[in-house]
């Protein structure tokens, strides 16, 4: 009789466990499936990759142009973690850019074409707001590249409306200038 009561009691028990269990798995998938709306139309293909990333990714505009413009012999270095979306050798390590600040330019055009750095993609909204630029006296240095164009020569000056929020995203691109690359 004992042993019977227990086992009732089990059964009920797993009733609930199951029913709970049900519940959590349903709640996670709404919840995932919440957060990720707005992929849905890409991954059924109503909307496409292009798209989908010029309405979500500031930056895309910069990258499609630098894919098309920017010729695929040198490594271009960004400070845009999302250089996946450039279709050639890219390099987004800032904290390797801090012994530029020490250098001279001829110094500073020497680092960048020993590790073969050709283009510089740089969003000046990306370079103003990060705490590590400012943190690192980056931005100071980004500067003074904009007054030396024997060593950074201005490749383009891009503008593009914001894909989320207002205003316009400004993206310089510069040709490092090298004796190595030939383009002096």
């Amino acid at each position: 009789a004992v042993a019977g009561v227990a086992g009732s009691r089990l059964s009920h028990r797993c009733r609930a466990m199951s029913v709970a269990i049900v519940f959590a798995l349903l709640y996670g998938c709404a919840l995932t499936a919440g957060s990720m709306y707005f992929k849905i139309p890409v991954a059924l293909g109503i909307e496409s990759r292009e798209e989908y990333l010029l309405k979500r990714l500031d930056q895309y505009e910069a990258f499609k142009w630098v894919n098309m413009h920017v010729p695929r012999d040198g490594i271009v270095l960004t400070l845009d973690m999302r250089s996946y979306y450039i279709d050639r050798e890219t390099f987004q390590n800032t904290s390797e850019l801090y012994v530029l600040k020490e250098m001279d330019f001829d110094a500073k055009a020497a680092w960048f074409s020993k590790r073969g750095f050709r283009y510089l993609l740089m969003p000046e909204d990306v370079i103003q707001h990060t705490p590590v630029h400012q943190a690192m006296g980056l931005i100071e240095e980004f500067e003074t590249w904009k007054d030396a164009p024997k060593h950074f020569r201005v490749f383009a000056q891009l503008e593009f409306q914001r894909a989320q929020g207002d205003g316009f995203e400004r993206v310089t691109v510069y040709e490092v200038v090298s004796p190595e690359f030939g383009n002096e």
